[in-house]
């Protein structure tokens, strides 16, 4: 029986390219995602905080930030929010997004990253 020779090239800088992509994206849906889940938690007057986050926050860096004079101090001492504009705010909003939503955000970047694949 006679041997067949078979060659494959494959482009390993493409390949990193092409995963660096998937990441940015996932990332990117992510960002979005944390940041609306955040928010849904946070204690709102004015609305300034809110805003904050969204003028602040670049999407697709990783970090969510808001940022207020008073941003620290709500987040991590202020307990007794007011529920008159929002029903749902907490200190550590974060953490009570986190804690709700940690298996979808995990699944989204999943999917996100695997898409197309």
């Amino acid at each position: 029986m006679a041997k067949q020779k078979v060659e494959y090239t494959f482009d390993i800088g493409k390949k990193k390219r092409e995963l660096a992509e998937k990441k940015k994206k996932a990332q990117k849906v992510l960002d979005q995602t944390v940041l609306t889940d955040c928010n849904f938690f946070i204690p709102k007057d004015t609305s300034h905080l809110e805003k904050s986050s969204i003028e602040k926050t670049v999407i697709g860096s990783g970090v969510v930030r808001w940022v207020t004079p008073y941003a620290r101090v709500q987040y991590y001492e202020y307990r007794n929010k007011s529920h008159l504009k929002n029903p749902n705010a907490t200190y550590k909003w974060c953490e009570s997004a986190k804690a709700r939503h940690k298996k979808k955000w995990l699944e989204l970047v999943k999917n996100e990253y695997h898409k197309n694949t």
